[in-house]
């Protein structure tokens, strides 16, 4: 059980032995056990429940690990970390690097909540976490808001993290024989967003 697969074959092995409970006070209960016993999500299992109940071919209630480059995993995490510390920055890394680009489902949705409260106004990360919902997602963020600042220039290092996760996002998109992206066309973005915001917020090139 210590791969993925096995521990989704036990999961759905307890699961079908749910399903024959007749007491739907009961079946709840287990699957409340159940989700406490493996870290799963509840509304995970009770999908799971429900689409198996009509018939239909449920999705793993474990889904294999997203292999991610340690330096690529490294690069979102610092670059979310210090939009957490300077949330005036979100916009502008919104316009040039949407939540869907990022490189992992948890970063993806964390970038999305920070970036969707930075438009609406001051970005708080008890906000952040009210709006997240796993246990996941909220077990990075909170080691996200402890992380600490790089040193030297905040914007230069928003950069850099920049470069690495849209150079990452070229070699996707190439290999799955999406639409490639030039890693480029990120600075483009920054030089019609500067265009377009009359506020900079030191992310154009060269500065």
């Amino acid at each position: 059980m210590s791969t993925p697969g096995g521990k989704t074959r036990v999961i759905e092995q307890v699961l079908e032995r749910v399903m024959q409970s007749p007491n739907e006070v009961k079946r709840e209960i287990l699957l409340q056990q159940l989700a406490a016993t493996f870290q799963i999500e509840l509304k995970t299992l009770r999908e799971w429940v429900n689409r198996r109940a009509k018939g239909e071919k449920p999705a793993d209630p474990v889904s294999e690990p997203e292999k991610i480059p340690g330096p690529i995993e490294e690069a979102s995490h610092q670059l979310l970390g210090m939009l957490l510390a300077e949330p005036a920055h979100a916009v502008t890394v919104k316009g040039i690097f949407p939540p869907g680009q990022f490189p992992s489902a948890v970063t993806r949705k964390i970038a999305g909540v920070l970036f969707e409260l930075s438009v609406q106004g001051e970005v708080r990360v008890s906000d952040v976490m009210t709006a997240l919902e796993t246990q996941e997602e909220r077990a990075l963020l909170a080691e996200l808001a402890m992380q600490d600042l790089p040193k030297g220039s905040l914007e230069d290092q928003i950069k850099g993290c920049l470069d690495v996760l849209a150079h990452h996002r070229y070699l996707v998109d190439r290999k799955s024989n999406r639409r490639v992206t030039d890693p480029d066309e990120y600075l483009r973005k920054v030089q019609d967003s500067r265009r377009r915001r009359p506020i900079d917020h030191g992310l154009l090139p060269g500065r």
